[in-house]
């Protein structure tokens, strides 16, 4: 090696050396400073850091706390302000509260797990602090139980209302659904005792209004026309028998009148039509079939020169001005229920419009599937 990079060698060494030695000191120096500084305080001509002050904090998660709003970091939800009400407590958790006050902390998913100190309950899942007010001295506490203060704004929010306790009638009302039905009671089958055909048909169309005494339609029956001939004939032989005949032979012709007048009657003929038949001396060919009561007609099932039989049934009529309204109820609402209470029913068609009517019937029978029992309200 030559004599010049002998030289720099040396020098290079020299200077590591020397470089190593300074910041060794200087370490140490500054290191000596640092402990005899009080701990916590700031570095000589550094100003201290401001006090944080959490303004935020997450509903899930309360010790998650922040001074900015964002998102928790534990489920990703949005953090809400703290509450004006406890704005003026410290961050840091502690045991004791404003005056007459106590922190505790309860488990979210044991309510009966309470400790002193925050903390996890024991399925690992943070507690919250619940503020306890400590009975006065002159308050004799029940023993077992504490006292809990909700601020007013969570009182609005979960519904919490509050009512001078005082003497009122108990209703209970029970919301349910039901359909509106005919009243079978005024509901009738319009039939003929007899076989025949449809000679005329005066009934109007379905769903309009028909009045008692009205006539339906025109029947010829043969057997209708025969009974006819046998009342005129029988009361021919009474009037033939009326003078000068025997006792029994006037009693046996009115015998047999009056029993051709019951054939009549038990034909659906009415007084007013046997009593023409009987100023007029002539069968009618048709017989004319009057509605038995005012209503609406619900089913009209023949027509014009149709053939009927004895069971067929003709017209359907019905009187309106009350049906029914089958709803369910739960069984569990049975005690409460009896026949003659009053009801009230709004209609989705006829908006603000309240019609009043009353229980008529609870239906004995409890349906095993939905666990419900039919009840009748009528209603005009």
């Amino acid at each position: 090696m030559a004599p010049t990079a002998k030289r720099l060698l040396v020098l290079s060494a020299a200077s590591l050396a020397l470089a190593l030695l300074m910041t060794t000191a200087w370490l140490r120096l500054h290191g000596e400073r640092a402990e005899t500084r009080r701990p916590g305080a700031a570095p000589s001509g550094v100003p201290a850091p401001a006090a944080r002050t959490d303004r935020y904090f997450c509903p899930m998660h309360p010790a998650m706390r922040s001074d900015r709003p964002g998102d928790c970091p534990i489920c990703h939800m949005r953090m809400v302000p703290i509450e004006e009400e406890v704005a003026h407590e410290s961050p840091a958790p502690s045991a004791a509260g404003p005056a007459g006050e106590k922190i505790l902390y309860r488990s979210t998913m044991i309510p009966g797990e309470i400790s002193d100190r925050p903390g996890k309950d024991s399925m690992g899942m943070e507690m919250v602090p619940v503020e306890m007010e400590e009975p006065s001295p002159q308050e004799s506490p029940v023993e077992g139980h504490a006292v809990v203060r909700i601020p007013d704004r969570k009182q609005r929010l979960i519904g919490v209302a509050t009512q001078i306790v005082g003497r009122a009638p108990f209703i209970r009302r029970i919301k349910t659904v039901g359909r509106v039905a005919v009243d079978e009671t005024r509901l009738h089958h319009v039939h003929t005792k007899v076989a025949g055909w449809i000679e005329t048909l005066y009934s109007p169309a379905t769903g309009e209004y028909v009045r008692k005494g009205q006539t339906l339609l025109s029947l010829y029956s043969p057997e209708l026309l025969a009974s006819q001939e046998e009342y005129l004939v029988a009361l021919r032989g009474r009037q033939a028998l009326r003078d000068g005949a025997p006792p029994e032979a006037a009693e046996r012709a009115q015998e047999l009148l009056e029993s051709a007048r019951r054939r009549l009657l038990l034909f659906d003929l009415t007084e007013e039509q046997i009593r023409r038949l009987a100023a007029s001396g002539e069968a009618s060919r048709t017989v004319t079939l009057e509605a038995p009561m005012s209503g609406h007609v619900l089913l009209r099932n023949v027509t014009h020169g149709e053939r009927i039989e004895a069971n067929t049934t003709l017209i359907d009529i019905a009187d309106l001005s009350r049906v029914w309204v089958v709803a369910s109820v739960y069984e569990y609402e049975l005690p409460f229920l009896r026949t003659g209470q009053p009801a009230v029913m709004s209609l989705s068609y006829l908006p603000g419009r309240i019609i009043r009517g009353r229980v008529g019937l609870v239906y004995p029978v409890l349906d095993a599937a939905t666990r419900t029992v039919q009840v009748r309200l009528e209603f005009p």
